[in-house]
């Protein structure tokens, strides 16, 4: 049995419920058996949030765009739809269809979109994939009561408050069907993601948001960040909570 070393007030930093499935063959199966294997791990998750995502869902709409976005009113919605026009060609929008659901409260308007970026705007843009990250951040930022939760190509996030496998029966995802699926269940830490290196180094990854000067837009990354461990060498035993000591250093920008 494998065991870790135990700190003075040290708290279980990682438990959160993950499961995924993938079929090599490129061949599709629905979210049933997804939602059994993370309601198995209903003891790693805490109720507060759950979700899944899927690739391959929407064959139709492959090379689209899909945003998915949640609404608190009717006025966000409207607000929303103006901008998504200023920058798309607006190919489909639907409601998100669900169910009541026990465990799932007072859910917001779901509505989901299919979009293309407009002719000039891929003209003008070196990166169309960068162009869309900017219109996510300026909902999710700049309109009250919108929120888009999963935005990409021929794939989508179903998320929200409840256990996955309440969340899983809320979005009816037994009805999708597609070729990768990733399920997770909430479990809280009070940390950032830590981990050690046998060099004797703890290294951290704190989300930041800060202004990229060099291309000119801000975006969120997670930046590497080490330090050393007084007193314990290489192969040396720390605890998540352990604190740095001394100077921090920077290591690097593993992605956005």
């Amino acid at each position: 049995m494998l065991r870790r070393a135990a700190c003075v007030g040290d708290k279980d930093f990682s438990g959160c419920s993950i499961f995924g499935m993938i079929n090599v063959r490129g061949e599709k199966f629905n979210g049933e058996p997804v939602m059994t294997a993370i309601a198995n791990m209903k003891e790693r998750s805490n109720g507060l949030g759950g979700g899944f995502a899927a690739y391959g869902i929407y064959p139709q709409y492959a090379d689209l765009y899909c945003f998915q976005l949640m609404y608190d009113d009717g006025g966000a919605k409207e607000e929303t739809e103006e901008l998504l026009k200023a920058s798309f060609s607006l190919e489909g929008a639907e409601v998100i269809l669900t169910r009541a659901c026990e465990g799932v409260d007072d859910p917001p308007l779901l509505w989901r979109y299919f979009l293309a970026p407009r002719e000039s705007v891929a003209c003008e843009e070196s990166d169309v994939d960068d162009f869309v990250v900017r219109v996510v951040m300026r909902i999710n930022v700049g309109i009250e009561g919108a929120f888009v939760f999963s935005s990409g190509k021929n794939m989508g996030v179903f998320k929200g408050v409840g256990f996955p496998e309440d969340i899983g029966r809320f979005f009816r995802l037994e009805e999708y069907e597609g070729y990768i699926w990733v399920a997770h269940g909430r479990f809280p830490t009070n940390t950032q993601t830590i981990a050690s290196h046998p060099n004797g180094r703890v290294y951290t990854c704190p989300w930041i948001l800060r202004e990229n000067r060099q291309e000119g837009r801000p975006w969120s990354i997670c930046e590497l960040i080490s330090f050393e461990v007084p007193g314990r060498g290489a192969g040396g035993k720390h605890c998540a909570g352990d604190k740095p000591q001394g100077k921090v250093k920077r290591t690097g920008r593993p992605g956005r």
